[in-house]
């Protein structure tokens, strides 16, 4: 069989290179990997924001390489690297032609020599599954946090635990119809707001923060990398600013993307309390994702996790009135978040597993 050969894309910047000629095809390896073991492309991110997506930034480090078989382009590894915080850490994520194991196998060993080379020492990943096996099944692999199981059996996770990958977490991946019932909606709403109180106030923009609440999104996003479920996940807080809010807008407006934000704000303090964030992007029409939801640990026992999720899917048929699907991910564990997402009418579609390495 023809060696492998892997090609590190260097020159992504111009539009015209010929590494930038390569993007087209890691797209269809994407495309084709999320048809295989999703059935659908709503998780794809479009050719022209995955072309901006690619490049980094001063805050993460995005090295691309492809791996060549005869002349073709048969698979793709990419890394981000955080520069501000988690400099320990590096995110990776593989593909191959046809989920061909021996072309990952390279793809695995090529990440631990580029994670050492760049001075990381834990690399981190998310896979997803269609299915979860039963409790019981001999081929069941637990999360440790004790919720949430794989096939250990089948090729890709068979693939991390032969590199000393160890499975941390498990999040359910829900997915609610839309539009949502409109009364659903309002009843809900209702109750989450008599439940807040006077006390709490519901805010909300698209696209660009407020700069009289930049400082309050900046905590919430740094709230949101410590307090949420993450089991044994290796993970610092994220160095949110004011400056970084800032320029996570930029990016989003660069990569055709676009988001719509609620946020419960706390009257007696200032302090935004909780938020949910829902992202879309331009070049899609029918999918949408919840990225973010969190209430800070001192405003909890509020429903205000209720109240900012419900606002922001009823302002989606203004703002994305073609939408049909919204996604979203949860922790298990987070039982919480997890009934609230039931009481909208969100379905399970499949899980995502959480994989992190320690390099010795």
């Amino acid at each position: 069989m023809t060696t492998l050969t892997f090609h590190e894309l260097t020159d992504l910047a111009d539009p015209q290179s010929a590494d930038s000629a390569l993007i087209p095809t890691i797209h269809e390896l994407v495309v084709q990997q999320n048809l295989r073991s999703m059935g659908h492309t709503d998780l794809v991110t479009p050719l022209e924001t995955r072309r901006q997506a690619m490049l980094g930034s001063e805050y993460t480090t995005r090295l691309s390489f492809v791996a060549e078989r005869g002349g073709e382009v048969v698979g793709m590894l990419h890394m981000s690297l955080p520069q501000k915080d988690n400099r320990s850490l590096v995110y990776v994520d593989t593909v191959a032609v046809d989920d061909d194991v021996e072309i990952l196998d390279a793809l695995f060993t090529l990440a631990d020599e580029v994670a050492r080379k760049n001075g990381r020492s834990i690399l981190s990943t998310w896979e997803p599954h269609r299915g979860e096996p039963e409790a019981g099944d001999p081929n069941a692999l637990e999360a440790p946090t004790g919720v949430g199981r794989i096939d250990a059996s089948e090729p890709l996770p068979a693939l991390y635990l032969k590199h000393g990958w160890k499975l941390e977490q498990t999040e359910r991946y829900s997915v609610l119809p839309l539009p949502a019932p409109s009364d659903l909606l309002a009843r809900l709403h209702a109750k989450a707001l008599a439940k807040a109180g006077a006390e709490y106030e519901i805010v909300h923009w698209q696209d660009h923060t407020p700069e009289e609440f930049l400082e309050g999104h900046a905590s919430l996003q740094r709230a949101m990398s410590t307090d949420v479920p993450h089991g044994d996940l290796e993970i610092e807080e994220t160095a949110y600013d004011a400056d970084r809010i800032l320029y996570f807008e930029k990016r989003i407006a660069e990569e055709d993307r676009g988001y719509v934000l609620f946020a419960a704000r706390h009257i007696p303090t200032g302090d935004l309390a909780g938020f949910t964030r829902i992202e879309y992007a331009k070049a899609y029409q029918e999918p949408c994702f919840q990225e973010e939801t969190l209430v800070k640990k001192e405003h909890r026992g509020h429903a205000l996790g209720m109240l900012v999720k419900t606002a922001a899917i009823a302002e989606l048929a203004v703002v994305r009135p073609g939408v049909k699907r919204l996604h979203t991910w949860n922790a298990g564990e987070n039982s919480y978040m997890l009934d609230i997402n039931v009481a909208l009418g969100f379905e399970k579609h499949g899980i995502e597993s959480a994989w992190q390495k320690k390099l010795s």
